[in-house]
């Protein structure tokens, strides 16, 4: 474990209850089982370790020498939890570290539906053959006559943590089917479900039972006896509901479920899985090597042979020696070993039987590498995303999860443009880029066995921005908790595809990121400014900046604003500023259903208007270009350009809302805003929220397009007597980056297309065109293209990488009133 870490106070702390027992195949005999104990945690140096480790002083400690839990005690902390009284770590003793973020009630298939809990007690504390028992007490978020019980119970000598809710219907009615589950945040682990493998999210599935693998900690979320989850999935999360009831008046319904700890596989939990299912098993085991010698990298992936679907995960000790229990059935592994190609077994299937074992063993071939050498123009290493592809039968790699920076599915980051990965031989194309100013660098590779193949080159930079500078406005990372990407990571993530201007925007919390961009020595490319994702389920989601944080406070001064209007949400985050400071609000996703404010406020994409009383229009901002989501940022331009012609001067603006590294990766798209001095270091964050506010902007999903009219920059009201005006746009992009055809719009209108010449200089276009108006109107300058941003962002489902590019309007004074007044408008 690196210094500083909290493994020697775990260590202490299972000393002194009684000593701490290894996590291993054979549970330990009767006399060295530790006692479970429940306690306060009272210091630092009691808290739990690890990248998603959220516990405080004051939260509750559950500890039997095997795992251990912590309960939350308070209200403020992180999440999407509406109070405390939920389990927000857990890990394996006596050196483990945490990657889950939070478990919470999940009820009546309704999120954010959940208990809200008002009481928290220590039941039993445990001690010699006693459980540790902590409840927590309240009510249900969407009928407070739904009395809520969750016990958190411990058992001496078990490797999981109990969970069992008592559900009483305090009304005098009936109310029937009604559904009991958990919302399971996953913080740094990949959720999967034996027979589904790791494809789970965006889908509803049945399992026996849902896992988390984490680096080094992995995670089960298991039904009390063989019951199954009915569980909804995303790309961080599960919704596993475990009972359907009716609830009379004045009965409890209890539902039990279990979490178990295990060591970064399935095999590490699988017999415990098992038991608390009552399920039979048989074993799998064997060794993998390389010329005799352990491969300690290795993982061997089960496969069902009847299905051919993943049905369980082991990692090798530092033998090479794995094992796993398995349902008996007709199995196929392969082992595999980063660097090294993936073997199966080839002396046929194993039929595991109950209570049986089955030996299947694999020999594995050298390690082969590719290295990456690059220079920046500047003469400085720059920090770069690298993509590795494979080339002919040579499948893309998966170097890692999508939230880690170190490999995220075929993608890594780079901080100095130095590095090198593992990769099996094969045939690759590896893409060096740096985000859409840059041109890329792309080298096919041979990779064999025992070698090292070498990408060099200079990264040049062809689109050049003076006076704009590049932020993304809506990112998230780990204190989101529906994000597994590190602060770190999503620092470097920034750096790496030219994002100038980091603003952290975390679900109701406030993070500064200054401290890991300086130790990461980032600061010469990346400034960070503080801000937050005001997030609600009811009205919808809001960005602002810049904020204020607030050391000590939970999450960094901020609230969760679930069930605030519009009116106290944009009244309290204006508030969070530091005195004197312009505050900038944007509307998120205003077309994104649930989540989307004019989808929840009923806003008529015809007229503008809005059906429910609670809408507000003093935003500076809305979200405009969605990576990839074509029909949902054609809506969303609708919804501006109705906004505009109601006279309102709203920044339109391009956003990743990113949560991982590989999936809508940070800065696609991305804003430019207008600044006098361009260099990160030397931001002026005031002129930069005014000059946002005003509109002078631009939006880029790969070209670069800019417009002014005269002295008149984007954002700025431009006079035209006689309802005749000359605009300029320039497009840039670099190389690799399609530039079609250019829409001039007036008022919403398309007034002209113009055609762009297929050379692929970095000016693209550059040209004068005049535009008519009978009144006040606002022109805006949209770019596209057909050709797919692939490979250096990566096609998904739905999503489509392809070009765009847009301005903030220029807004023309025809009447001569000296400001800009709604089209048409007879004043």
């Amino acid at each position: 474990m690196p210094p500083g870490t909290r493994a020697t106070p775990l260590l202490a702390l299972a000393a002194l209850i009684g000593g701490a027992a290894a996590l291993g195949a054979c549970r330990p005999s009767a006399p060295d089982v530790a006692p479970a104990r429940v306690r306060v945690i009272e210091t630092p140096q009691e808290l739990l370790w690890g990248p998603a480790a959220t516990g405080a002083i004051g939260d509750y400690m559950l500890d039997n020498g095997l795992v251990l839990a912590v309960i939350s005690h308070d209200a403020a902390t992180s999440g999407f939890a509406a109070s405390a009284g939920n389990l927000v770590d857990l890990a394996p003793l006596p050196d483990g570290e945490d990657h889950l973020n939070e478990v919470f009630m999940y009820l009546d298939d309704e999120f954010p539906r959940q208990a809200t809990y008002s009481a928290i007690k220590v039941i039993e504390k445990g001690g010699g053959k006693k459980a540790a028992r902590v409840r927590a007490i309240g009510v249900d978020t969407g009928n407070d006559h739904l009395k809520v019980e969750t016990d958190y119970i411990l058992e001496p000598g078990a490797r999981w943590i109990t969970l069992e809710t008592r559900v009483t219907n305090t009304a005098s009615i009936t109310y029937p089917k009604y559904e009991i589950g958990d919302a399971v945040q996953w913080g740094r682990t990949e959720h999967m479900a034996p027979g589904q493998g790791f494809d789970l999210p965006g889908r509803r599935v049945n399992v026996d039972w849902l896992g988390g693998i984490g680096k080094d900690t992995s995670y089960a979320f298991v039904p009390d006896g063989p019951g199954r989850f009915d569980t909804f999935n995303g790309s961080m999360w599960s919704d596993p509901i475990g009972m359907v009831a009716d609830l009379p008046p004045n009965t409890p319904v209890t539902y039990r479920r279990h979490v178990v700890v295990g060591r970064g596989d399935t095999a590490s939990f699988a017999a415990d899985v098992a038991k608390l299912r009552g399920d039979r098993t048989g074993r799998l085991t064997g060794r993998v090597t390389h010329g005799g010698e352990p491969v300690r990298e290795a993982k061997v992936w089960v496969i069902a042979a009847d299905t051919d679907k993943i049905a369980g995960l082991a990692r090798v000790d530092k033998d090479g020696w794995y094992s796993i229990d398995l349902a008996p059935g007709r199995y196929r592994a392969r082992a595999e070993a980063p660097g090294r190609t993936s073997v199966s077994n080839g002396d046929g299937d194993r039929v595991v039987s109950a209570g049986g074992s089955e030996t299947m063993s694999f020999a594995m071939g050298a390690e082969g590498t590719v290295a990456w050498r690059i220079e920046g123009d500047d003469g400085r290493a720059p920090p770069v995303k690298v993509a590795v592809l494979g080339r002919g039968d040579t499948p893309a790699p998966r170097l890692g999860p999508s939230f880690r920076a170190d490999g995220a599915e075929q993608y890594v980051l780079s901080a100095r443009g130095v590095g090198e990965i593992k990769l099996s031989p094969g045939s690759y194309e590896v893409v060096v880029s740096r985000g859409p100013e840059y041109e890329i660098i792309r080298k096919q590779v041979e990779v064999s066995a025992g070698s090292t193949e070498v990408v060099q080159g200079k990264l040049q930079r062809s689109v050049v921005t003076p006076g704009l500078i590049s932020t993304d406005l809506h990112q998230h990372a780990a204190p989101s908790f529906d994000s597994g990407v590190s602060l770190p990571d999503r620092a470097l993530s920034n750096a790496a595809e030219g994002v100038e201007v980091l603003v952290a925007t975390d679900h109701n919390a406030l993070t500064d990121f200054r401290p890991v961009i300086a130790s990461q020595g980032l600061g010469r490319v990346v400034y960070s400014v503080v801000a937050t994702e005001a997030t609600t389920h009811s009205v919808g989601h809001f960005n602002a900046l810049p904020l204020q944080l607030q050391p000590g406070k939970p999450r960094g001064g901020m609230v969760d604003v679930e069930g605030w209007t519009p009116r106290q949400i944009f009244d309290f985050v204006r508030g969070l500023a530091a005195p004197g400071d312009e505050t900038f609000i944007q509307v998120n996703h205003p077309r994104a259903g649930k989540t989307g404010y004019f989808d929840l406020m009923k806003v008529d994409p015809k007229t503008g208007k809005a059906a429910d009383p609670r809408y507000i229009s003093d935003f500076d901002g809305v979200e405009v270009v969605v990576m990839g989501k074509h029909d949902e940022t054609a809506r969303a331009m609708e919804d501006w350009f109705n906004i505009l012609r109601q006279g309102n001067r709203v920044t339109g603006t391009g956003t990743s809302d990113s949560h991982t590294i590989s999936l809508r990766p940070v800065g696609w798209p991305r804003t430019y805003v207008c600044v006098d001095d361009d260099a990160p270091p030397r931001l002026d964050v005031a002129a930069f929220t005014h000059s946002l506010r005003e509109g002078c902007a631009t939006v880029s999903n790969g070209p670069v397009i800019t417009m002014h009219s005269g002295e008149t920059r984007m954002g700025g009201l431009a006079h035209a007597p006689n309802g005749e005006l000359t605009v300029d746009i320039q497009v840039q992009a670099a190389g690799w980056i399609g530039t079609d055809r250019i829409l001039l719009y007036v008022d919403g209108k398309v007034a002209e297309e113009i055609p762009i010449p297929p050379e692929r200089t970095p000016v693209r276009y550059t040209g004068r065109h005049t535009v008519r108006c009978k009144s006040d109107c606002f022109v805006v300058a949209w770019v596209d293209s057909n050709e797919s941003l692939e490979p250096v962002i990566a096609r998904r489902q739905h999503i489509y990488p392809l070009p765009v590019a847009v301005t903030n309007p220029i807004y023309v004074d025809v009447d001569g009133d000296g400001r800009y007044g709604p089209p048409g408008a007879k004043r």
